[in-house]
């Protein structure tokens, strides 16, 4: 859970009011010239406080080049423009999950103020929720269980099934791999259960190897 905020300097803030107060301001005034050191300044911080791992899929990335981050508006701009300097609504991730999620609703319901608390949220919010009561992560980047709906939900529109659908892509092991498979044609109650012979199949491979 990030627990610090990026601030502003009064220059920083007399640019911000001035764009938001423009005519014509929408989401793709984000990519205005006169913003790229508050982009910067952003991507920088939520790096740093992040520890250079993505709220999203759990990656750490000790990479400091800016092209491996993506500033991430986690209410999408596309919606709600008038989001996109407020503090609790930012943070990085790494460009996948940044692709996959990009800009598919978030909030169970519109609102006018940015919402502060976390059942507003369908996903786990990077400063709202801890992550491991939502979601149970496996082997980074590879394999995720959900352990609340937040959790699935999460996983759904970050795709972080999205291994399975590369062939070519090491799973653990040879019967892991034909599990996941299988998740592709399944949900439900079958889902859940062949999740848990993944998870059990995995654990039971670590403790064998003494991982």
């Amino acid at each position: 859970m990030i627990e610090a905020l990026v601030e502003y300097a009064c220059d920083e803030k007399k640019v911000i009011d001035n764009l938001m107060s423009s005519t014509g301001f929408c989401n793709k005034s984000w990519g205005n010239d006169e913003l790229k050191g508050i982009r910067k300044k952003i991507k920088d911080f939520y790096k740093e406080e992040q520890g250079f791992t993505c709220p999203y899929c759990q990656i750490h990335m000790p990479v400091k080049h800016g092209m491996a981050w993506d500033i991430e508006h986690i209410i999408p701009l596309e919606s709600n423009p008038k989001f996109m300097f407020e503090a609790l609504n930012l943070c990085v991730s790494c460009k996948d999950c940044n692709i996959h999620k990009s800009n598919k609703p978030v909030l169970y319901s519109k609102k006018a103020n940015f919402p502060i608390e976390s059942e507003h949220y369908k996903i786990v919010h990077p400063h709202f929720d801890d992550y491991g009561t939502h979601i149970l992560v496996i082997a980074v980047g590879d394999l995720y269980k959900p352990i609340t709906k937040k959790g699935e939900d999460t996983i759904g529109i970050c795709k972080l099934y999205r291994f399975y659908h590369k062939v070519n892509r090491a799973i653990p092991m040879d019967s892991v791999k034909g599990l996941a498979k299988a998740i592709l044609a399944t949900d439900g109650i079958a889902r859940e259960l062949i999740e848990d012979k993944i998870v059990e199949q995995i654990q039971m491979s670590r403790k064998v190897s003494g991982s």
